[in-house]
Formats: structure tokens, C-alpha cells, sequence
């Protein structure tokens, strides 16, 4: 007996001249023959960008959900804000309010004083100043400016903040008028 008559002979690949090489290799056509070292090398090349691309995709996704997520976080400040300094100043009247420094309104009512300051970065609301324990922190960590100024009726209001990163800032102001 012949010594390769026990081996069994792939016919040739019928696969005709547009498919590739490699298509008929995985019909099985020779079991000895493998990938070149050109296609695996492209192959790998070809693997490598797609992973790249994919975890570039993740990282700027990631990095442009965070600036959002400061962004909302700071406009949700100023709007609690300028809510309840609008709903103190509403509720008092011209001889009721005072700027006893550039950074600061108080708000003496007879039931209470009432006073909204800048402290750093933040603003802080004092519901009661004659109570200790019972200030609130209405923009943390975001404040630039806090500039209330007495006008005819009313106050204006103007509130300068940044994003913790620094990257975004925003601005905004109001003017609130007294009940009477």
C-alpha cells in the first residue's frame, strides 16, 4: 500500500475566480493551507482600528455626557436661585430689603430676617438669621458673582456661574419687584 493512499485528497476549490483565496480555504478545500502572514497582519491591522475607533466613540461620548451633565447641573442652580430670591423679594416690601454689602440682600420681615450671600463659590440662603443651623446652600461650588442691586421697586439680581471644570460659564439676571 501506498503511504498517502490513507490520507484523503481535498479536491481543488471550485469556488471560480471571483471569490478569494481565503473563501476557499474555509470551504476546506487544502486542510493544510492556512492564512498568510500578509492576512493576518491585515486582519489584526483591520481589528485593531475598529477597536480603537469603538473606545474613541466611548471616551468622547462619555467626556461630551459629563459637560452636559455640569451644564445642567449649574443651570438647575441658577433656576433654584433666582426661584427663591424672585419668591422672598416678592413677598416684601422696599423698606423690607437692604444690601448691607456688594455680595449680599437681606430681607427683615417681622417674623424673620432673611438674608442670601455669596460664601467663595457658593450662594448661601439664610431663611432665619437669628436662628443658627438653618442656611442652605442654593449654587455649591459654582458661584462667580452674586450682585444684588436696589432699583426703584424692586431688586435686581445678577448671578455669574461656572461649571466645576471651568470649561462652561453662564450668566444670568432679573429683576424682581416688591409687592407694594
Amino acid at each position: 500500500m501506498h503511504r498517502n493512499a490513507s490520507r484523503r485528497i481535498q479536491p481543488p476549490c471550485d469556488c471560480g475566480a471571483a471569490v478569494s483565496r481565503v473563501a476557499c480555504r474555509l470551504q476546506g478545500a487544502d486542510p493544510r493551507a492556512g492564512f498568510t502572514t500578509v492576512e493576518l497582519l491585515a486582519a489584526t491591522i483591520a481589528a485593531a482600528v475598529l477597536a480603537l475607533s469603538v473606545g474613541a466613540m466611548l471616551i468622547y461620548g462619555y467626556a461630551a455626557w459629563r459637560r452636559h451633565s455640569e451644564f445642567v447641573d449649574m443651570q438647575r442652580d441658577a433656576t433654584a436661585a433666582m426661584h427663591t430670591i424672585g419668591w422672598k423679594v416678592r413677598a416684601a416690601t422696599a423698606s423690607d430689603a437692604t444690601i448691607p454689602a456688594a455680595d449680599r440682600l437681606r430681607i427683615v420681615t417681622p417674623s424673620a430676617t432673611v438674608e442670601f450671600r455669596a460664601s467663595g463659590a457658593d450662594l448661601i440662603y439664610d431663611p432665619d438669621t437669628g436662628t443658627g443651623g438653618d442656611e442652605e446652600v442654593l449654587v455649591d461650588g459654582r458661584l462667580q458673582t452674586f450682585s444684588p442691586i436696589l432699583v426703584t421697586g424692586g431688586v435686581s439680581v445678577q448671578l455669574d456661574l461656572q461649571t466645576v471644570d471651568g470649561e462652561e460659564s453662564a450668566q444670568t439676571d432679573a429683576v424682581f419687584a416688591f409687592r407694594n
